[in-house]
């Protein structure tokens, strides 16, 4: 399951598909700050519990993710029917709207235990490789980018698995490098 930002090009990718609830929270946040929207503190209050809901329990019943659902639904309904097409939609009419047509995929980490709630680790370790761009202003060829893709990936591996980034490196030099089991 891919976990993006609604950007359209990512809906082509034949996968499936969750948004970024990091995302949604900063436009509720926007919209709750700027319009006084208050089914924006709802949703955004429902997206928090639910976060939380997961974490202590990752395989939540499908009645957990129904009343979610349902309260997402009363709540957004009234924004979308209360729409005059005569006008041009506001910034909280569009999210609305969008919120509304991918009503399935915001609330998708609540069914499926392994989609995480945002893409934000994602955005982390790439993140890195454009800070490297910009301080080197380039890779110099592209061993060099493997190389650092690489050292890279085991690092966030190590991370990602608790590990000791300084001791498992030294024991990848030594030829006993740290690989995770599957299931760990």
């Amino acid at each position: 399951t891919l976990v993006h930002d609604r950007f359209s090009s990512y809906f082509s990718y034949q996968c499936g598909h969750s948004l970024c609830n990091a995302h949604i929270l900063r436009d509720l946040i926007y919209i709750e700050e700027a319009f006084n929207a208050p089914w924006a503190t709802k949703i955004r209050k429902l997206l928090v519990r639910a976060k939380k809901k997961k974490e202590q329990d990752p395989d939540l019943k499908s009645s957990y993710y129904t009343r979610a659902f349902n309260t997402f639904t009363k709540t957004i309904r009234p924004i979308i029917k209360g729409y005059d097409k005569k006008f041009k939609k506001t910034d909280e009419q569009r999210l609305a709207f969008a919120l509304e047509k991918h009503k399935y995929l915001f609330l998708e980490f609540i069914k499926q235990p392994l989609v995480p709630f945002d893409n934000n680790q994602a955005e982390r370790d790439l993140r890195m490789i454009k800070v490297k761009q910009k301080v080197s202003g380039c890779f110099r060829s592209q061993d060099h980018i493997h190389y650092f893709s690489r050292i890279r990936g085991y690092i966030s591996t190590l991370r990602k698995n608790k590990q000791s980034i300084l001791e498992c490196l030294i024991n990848a030099f030594n030829e006993k490098p740290y690989i995770p089991m599957k299931g760990e």
